[in-house]
């Protein structure tokens, strides 16, 4: 027994050299586990996860009047929360002629002009946890006139957290649709 003591002692400093070793190795095995769970597997997943999508519809109002209603729905598909910081939502009314003068209808080089009207809205702008849904409406009343297409777009502003440690980031998205004529939608 004081032979194993004498060599215990005797090799004490080799002995906490290769247990400090052992931990500065489990270390290192504990942070590539957690780096790689929560920053390369699951960082796509906890970034700008809001789901977008918009929809037209558009009744008669008067005679020579139309409804058009803008209904835009936002949700939080994501593991994360953020925020919508402003809602900017903008109509072009596109003349039928300049469609038909070309064989596709690019819609974007149509939204690179001027808009008829902007309208910053703050109704969506708020807090998003995960599975957080809220929908908005936006009504135009319009001049009936078949001889324009309509696009509709809204802008969203997002701030959410992105990366390993949580920096605040600044995003944009966008959700739009069109209707190319401006004629009422049918009632069954």
């Amino acid at each position: 027994m004081t032979r194993i003591k004498s060599y215990l002692q005797a090799n004490s400093t080799i002995f906490e050299i290769a247990k400090n070793m052992a931990e500065i190795l489990a270390l290192a095995i504990g942070a590539t586990w957690a780096i790689y769970n929560f920053e390369l597997k699951d960082a796509p997943s906890l970034e700008k996860s809001p789901s977008l999508s918009s929809e037209i519809s558009i009744d008669t109002f008067t005679e020579k009047k139309i409804h058009v209603n803008f209904a835009v729905h936002i949700k939080n598909i994501g593991k994360t929360s953020f925020e919508v910081s402003d809602v900017k939502v903008a109509y072009w009314l596109i003349p039928i002629k300049r469609i038909l003068d070309s064989s596709y209808f690019p819609i974007q080089e149509f939204m690179r002009e001027d808009p008829k009207i902007w309208i910053t809205d703050t109704s969506l702008a708020v807090h998003y946890p995960p599975d957080m849904e809220y929908n908005q409406g936006f009504d135009f009343i319009l001049d009936r006139n078949p001889d324009y297409a309509i696009v509709i777009r809204a802008y969203f502003s997002f701030k959410g957290n992105k990366g390993f440690f949580r920096t605040e980031d600044n995003w944009n998205d966008d959700t739009y649709e069109s209707r190319m004529h401006c004629v009422p939608d049918k009632k069954p």
